[in-house]
């Protein structure tokens, strides 16, 4: 029995693929995809694109954190 999961990612953002930016990283970095600046104000919260598009299998789940 394989713990690998296959999971397809569509990128239309313009920017690289999710990347560890070092070696002991515990997630990946990921870009924003903004057409203008976004400034958030202590407490405030909106959603921000980021160009991409994930299939995960079921069982299975992808966090974003701040």
């Amino acid at each position: 029995m394989s713990n690998e999961a296959h999971v397809f990612i569509r990128n239309r953002s313009g920017h690289a693929l999710p990347a560890y930016a070092t070696p002991s990283s515990a997630g990946m970095d990921v870009r924003a995809k903004l057409e203008t600046p976004v400034v958030l104000q202590p407490g405030a919260y909106q959603l921000i694109p980021t160009g991409l598009f994930a299939a995960l299998p079921v069982g299975t789940e992808l966090q974003v954190r701040p």
